[in-house]
Parts: structure tokens; C-alpha cells; sequence
């Protein structure tokens, strides 16, 4: 059972409300496009500067040769912990496969 105040209430509550739909935007389409500029602005330096410490993209699929920077620093990393040269590793496309999608987490 509601009490008539409550009804009272939420009848004063409902003529106060708008007719547009709560999603309905109160802010002109320059104001969002402003907001998008400043939110994008935002992103590319963001990225600039993860890109400045070391940070980068994800790696693509792409082949990747002994003359890449990515596979020499494996390489030299593998050379110092093991005293070996990748290519003397027993299956050293998986290790620089790894690596990669080490990277890429």
C-alpha cells in the first residue's frame, strides 16, 4: 500500500521531468566535437610519450629477419644469459615467436 504522499510525490516528480529521453544531449554539436579534438589530443600525447620511454605498438605478424633490431636484441640477450648465438639455439623461431608475443602482451 502506497500512502498519498508518496503518490503525491512521485506525481510532482514526473511533471517536473523533461520530455527527452535521459540520453537526450543538452550540448551543441561543437561542444562534442571540441571534446573529441581534446580527447584525441590527449591520446596522441599519451602515445608520444609511452612511445618516448621505450613503449610502442604492438608487433604485426610480419616476418621478421636476423637483421631486425627486434631479433639482434634477442640475440644479444641469448648471447649474454647463454653464451650461444640464436641461430645456434635448437629451434630459434619459436624463442623470437615468443618474445614477440611477450611484446606484444
Amino acid at each position: 500500500p502506497t500512502s498519498r504522499s508518496t503518490l503525491s510525490a512521485l506525481s510532482s516528480l514526473h511533471a517536473q521531468k523533461d520530455d527527452k529521453p535521459f540520453f537526450a544531449s543538452e550540448t551543441s554539436t561543437t561542444t562534442s566535437t571540441t571534446e573529441r579534438d581534446v580527447k584525441q589530443e590527449i591520446r596522441d600525447e599519451a602515445k608520444d610519450a609511452l612511445i618516448s620511454v621505450g613503449w610502442s605498438a604492438p608487433m604485426t605478424d610480419a616476418e621478421l629477419t636476423s637483421d631486425d633490431p627486434f631479433v639482434q636484441r634477442i640475440n644479444e640477450q641469448i648471447q649474454q644469459e647463454s653464451g650461444v648465438n640464436l641461430d645456434e639455439l635448437l629451434n630459434p623461431a619459436k624463442v623470437v615467436n615468443l618474445e614477440r608475443d611477450l611484446v606484444n602482451l
